[in-house]
């Protein structure tokens, strides 16, 4: 933590030179003078980076205020989704701790409930530039087909899988139309495993999975001999 404080720039000044890198609107504008200063009495600016549903609180969305104030009770429009919600609750973090306050003023990591979003939405007052969205990019390597143990538990279990892919996105989770199974893909053995850890110890739901099944990619090994043709008109050669 030393570290952290001794020489990493604080957010008044780191977002001088990473707002033009994220956010491509006019720098020069109200709006992109209030982010470049980290500026608390500015227009609002909060942009998701993590969802976390917590069993009393419900979905937490998580991630930095660049400029602005987050105050509990204000209506706060979605640039993603296009639509306007209510902020019911204003979390600081400290630590692994959630200090429930009023108001957070901007350059801080804050949580925030009763907004159902996604990670990547920025969060304003009024339909403005949003920031670049988060890419995760990558192809699921292990699969492995999860169930209830129980049949009882089998919406619970659809619930639960919803909140994982939506707190995880880099799990993936299907259907499969063939056999009905639900099918959860992921980066590895290891990987699935703590999400199956999770569903069980934090959700509440015993389930059982199948043996993991990898999948296999073709790749070009040897160069291969080399052959001419022609265009069916005879004028090309290929």
């Amino acid at each position: 933590l030393d570290m952290v404080i001794d020489h990493l720039p604080n957010p008044s000044k780191a977002q001088a030179y990473r707002i033009p890198k994220i956010w491509h609107g006019d720098t020069e504008s109200e709006d992109g003078q209030s982010l470049v200063q980290c500026n608390p009495s500015g227009p609002l600016y909060f942009v998701i980076t993590k969802i976390v549903v917590d069993p009393q609180a419900g979905e937490i969305s998580a991630g930095r205020l660049f400029s602005g104030t987050m105050k509990k009770g204000e209506t706060v429009y979605l640039n993603g989704m296009k639509a306007e919600s209510k902020v019911q609750q204003v979390f600081i973090y400290n630590g692994a701790k959630r200090d429930i306050v009023d108001n957070v003023p901007s350059g801080n990591i804050i949580g925030i409930a009763g907004v159902k979003a996604y990670a990547g939405e920025t969060i304003t007052y009024t339909p403005s530039e949003p920031f670049e969205q988060i890419k995760h990019i990558f192809d699921p390597v292990i699969t492995k087909a999860i169930k209830a143990t129980k049949p009882a538990d089998l919406p619970k279990l659809i619930e639960v899988l919803r909140q994982v892919g939506k707190e995880d996105p880099t799990i993936i989770i299907e259907i499969n139309e063939e056999t009905g199974e639900h099918l959860l893909h992921g980066m590895g053995e290891l990987h699935l495993e703590v999400i199956e850890n999770r569903i069980k110890t934090e959700k509440g739901v015993d389930v059982s999975t199948s043996p993991p099944i990898v999948v296999y990619r073709e790749t070009v090994t040897r160069l291969s001999q080399e052959a001419e043709g022609k265009s069916p008109n005879k004028h090309n050669k290929f």
